[in-house]
Parts: structure tokens; C-alpha cells; sequence
């Protein structure tokens, strides 16, 4: 049944709802485009989640990684500073040992006058455990000939 709006529109009257409530979305109704698409959220979102999880690991790796270099740097440089002072290799040796921790490896060795210092140390999280990157840093210290070892 058409009526007309107040401006001489025709107006449609509105489709009967059989005795299903709005509420009641797609009962009584035949599966439809719409039902063959329920779930697809859910889908995409598990296709979606590991990427995103592995994306937030690298970014936290690449930040423990980079503060990692910072403790490599600083614990050749300490090292570096008790051999110049006169330390014995091996207290130089621990003091560094104290900053950048154990699993690290410090080698003092004699350049020319003085003493170069490397610091080796795995990478921290995934970028060690599957990238197998190292962490490396040099320190140089001038020593007196007497106390070379």
C-alpha cells in the first residue's frame, strides 16, 4: 500500500515482521550470505595473532639487545679503566665481569703499549636464541711495561 509523505512523496508502509522481534535477527530466515561469513573475524584474527606476537618480540629484543651493547661498551670501558690504573689483568677482568655478567666473555690482550679489551657476549631473547647474534665491544688502555703481565 503506497501513501504519500507531506511533501507528495510516495511512501512505502513497512514490511511485516511475521512475528519476529528486530531482536531476532535470522530466525525464520534462510542461511544467507551473511551466515556463510560468521566467524570470519575470529578466523583472521587467529591467522593474525603470531604475527603480531613475533612482531612485539623483535621489537622487545632489538630494545634488550640495544641495552646489552650499552652493558658490553661500558664493561670494556671498565675493564679498560683498572688495567690503565695498574689492576692486575684478572681484577680488571672481574670488574667487568660484574657488569655485563658471566655469560660473557672478556679478553685482555697486549697491543703495541698498552692492552686492547674485547667483550663478547650472545645476544639477549630471539635475536640470540634464533639469529645467533653476538654482542661485541673494544676498549683500549695504555699500561706501563712493568705492569704487563
Amino acid at each position: 500500500m503506497m501513501r504519500a509523505n507531506a511533501n507528495g512523496s510516495p511512501k512505502t508502509a513497512p514490511a511485516s515482521h511475521d512475528g519476529v522481534g528486530q531482536g531476532d535477527r535470522g530466525a525464520g530466515r534462510a542461511v544467507g550470505a551473511g551466515d556463510r561469513e560468521r566467524g570470519s573475524v575470529t578466523a583472521e584474527f587467529a591467522v593474525i595473532l603470531p604475527s603480531v606476537v613475533a612482531l612485539v618480540a623483535v621489537v622487545v629484543s632489538v630494545g634488550v639487545y640495544g641495552a646489552r651493547t650499552v652493558a658490553a661498551q661500558e664493561a670494556a670501558r671498565a675493564t679498560a679503566r683498572s688495567i690503565a690504573r695498574g689492576d692486575p689483568w684478572e681484577a680488571a677482568r672481574a670488574n667487568g665481569q660484574d657488569i655485563i655478567g658471566r655469560d660473557a666473555t672478556i679478553t685482555i690482550e697486549k697491543a703495541g703499549a698498552g692492552a686492547e679489551i674485547t667483550v663478547a657476549s650472545p645476544a639477549p631473547g630471539i635475536l640470540g636464541d634464533w639469529g645467533g647474534l653476538e654482542i661485541h665491544a673494544r676498549a683500549y688502555a695504555d699500561v706501563a711495561e712493568e705492569a704487563v703481565p
